[in-house]
């Protein structure tokens, strides 16, 4: 068994089989309905779990906390003592189904959903995917990849297509495929690499110009990998991938408004909204908002928001840009096509 996948014994068992209790019900996605339950949920009747056996399992412990959603906002309340966040959280959303932010040091991982906040031990960790069907992807630094739920259980293990270790490694999931790559451990030859794996074949994509040190799905055909001076915009079906940027600015992050449209930018502030695959209208911005400088962003309405010093910071699509005093609840936002996620104090 790998280090990173600790066994579940004694009271990590116990604190397993509290995770599968329903804390607080939420998400009724469109419809706006809220709820409480107090009923246990069996792992045997959550979904997926017909489509085989977990290999492994991880500690999964229950957070207090109250996952709430009406129409396009979800708010998971919950302590800062029991799910302490950190400025440069980094947070991946799937509408108003789950969502899973960074535990302080990455070591472990909050995820909020329907069932309830539950915190995934995870040990030392370097990247996680957006979850897609209730499953996320997680990256470690032993080039060493897992498939994990919110109840810890583990469903696939994967090895990195590299010969060296991989430093820094992304991953993200778009479709049925896996993103995956990094800066090789190499001292004498410091070579990024970057690679799908689909239908248990791992491939490799040649990136433009540069490296890839992230990536972002777009929809399910579709995602950005992000780098310096260039990103690529890379197509599952034909592995064709074409150049977006072109400049000495980052683009080191981006995030979907919808299945057709994105925000693409980096710390500099240069910022480009975009159609799908790649059509994208450079942004001038008319201040010094530099809204993808924080961890905490997304989109809203077609506009891109940031959350910084207790402020919104906006940049619409046409250049204009707006501030606005955030909730003083407000920890940290994101936004996955259109739905917005707010981790607040109770």
């Amino acid at each position: 068994m790998p280090k990173h996948l600790a066994l579940i014994t004694g009271s990590a068992k116990a604190s397993l089989a509290i995770a599968t209790t329903l804390l607080f019900a939420a998400c009724g996605g469109e419809s706006g309905s809220m709820g409480q339950d107090g009923g246990a949920t069996d792992a045997d009747s959550l979904p997926d779990a017909d489509l085989g056996t977990p290999i492994d399992m991880i500690p999964s412990t229950p957070i207090e906390g109250t996952v709430l959603c009406e129409k396009k906002t979800c708010d998971v309340a919950i302590a800062a003592s029991k799910a302490p966040t950190f400025s440069h959280s980094r947070g991946r959303a799937d509408r108003s189904s789950d969502l899973v932010f960074d535990a302080p040091e990455r070591t472990g991982l909050y995820w909020a959903s329907s069932r309830g906040v539950t915190r995934l031990t995870t040990g030392r960790y370097e990247d996680f995917s957006r979850p897609v069907n209730g499953r996320i992807w997680i990256s470690f630094s032993d080039s060493t990849l897992i498939e994990v739920d919110q109840l810890g259980r583990v469903w696939q293990e994967l090895a990195a297509p590299a010969d060296e270790p991989v430093l820094t490694p992304f991953v993200e999931q778009v479709g049925d495929a896996l993103l995956y790559g990094g800066m090789l451990a190499d001292e004498d030859n410091r070579d990024s690499r970057t690679w799908s794996y689909r239908a248990g074949t791992w491939t490799e994509i040649t990136v433009l110009e540069n490296w890839a040190d992230d990536a972002v799905a777009i929809n399910d055909e579709y995602a950005l990998l992000l780098g310096y001076g260039y990103y690529n915009v890379w197509h599952i079906d034909d592995g064709v991938v074409e150049l977006g940027g072109g400049s000495d600015d980052i683009f080191d992050s981006a995030v979907r408004c919808s299945t057709n449209d994105f925000w693409v930018g980096g710390g500099t502030g240069m910022q480009g909204h975009c159609a799908v695959p790649n059509l994208c209208d450079p942004v001038e911005v008319q201040s010094n908002t530099y809204v993808f400088g924080p961890s905490s962003f997304g989109c809203v309405d077609g506009d891109l928001v940031s959350f910084v010093g207790g402020e919104f910071l906006k940049v619409e699509p046409g250049g204009a840009t707006s501030s606005s005093p955030a909730p003083q609840r407000l920890r940290h936002f994101w936004t996955d096509l259109d739905v917005t996620w707010n981790v607040v104090e109770p």
